[in-house]
């Protein structure tokens, strides 16, 4: 069974967040949805973003000062947490969260490294709890997945 994750990022963001993407999208067993790659002509974009948020098991927030500054984003959170939808809120920038994302507790933030490894494990008992519902295999997915994440931020940042 297919983990589906819905990526919601800025536009602006998209040149840091695509290399991601294109990472997540050689594990077998993850379906992506990322906007940039997703549309097709024709599509009535607001109804589509809501039905692929309402399929997916995960929504990867990426986090900056552009995030917070969309309008799209802002919307896709608030239909994936209408949705009870599992939101991972990752941290690209020193922008402080605002709206329902301050009320998360733990953040993937790739800001810092050390900050990086305490995410990761808080971020596995979120996981954790979630997965004992389906597979515990997916959610270790999920951490794997995480981890190189950040690996390919800091390979990017240098």
């Amino acid at each position: 069974m297919a983990v589906k994750v819905f990526i919601s990022y800025s536009s602006k963001d998209g040149r840091r967040v695509k290399p991601i993407k294109d990472v997540l999208e050689k594990y077998p067993g993850l379906k992506i949805f990322f906007a940039d790659d997703s549309f097709f002509p024709g599509d009535n974009i607001p109804e589509r973003i809501k039905a692929e948020i309402e399929k997916c098991d995960y929504l990867f927030l990426f986090h900056s000062k552009n995030s917070l500054k969309s309008q799209w984003v802002q919307n896709e959170i608030g239909i994936a947490y209408g949705k009870s939808k599992t939101v991972v809120p990752i941290l690209l920038d020193k922008a402080k969260p605002e709206g329902v994302i301050k009320t998360v507790t733990n953040y993937l933030d790739l800001t810092d490294k050390k900050k990086f490894d305490i995410a990761v494990n808080e971020l596995l008992e979120v996981v954790r709890k979630k997965e004992n519902e389906k597979n515990l295999s997916t959610g270790l997915l999920i951490i794997s997945v995480i981890i190189i994440i950040g690996l390919i931020i800091w390979g990017n940042s240098k």
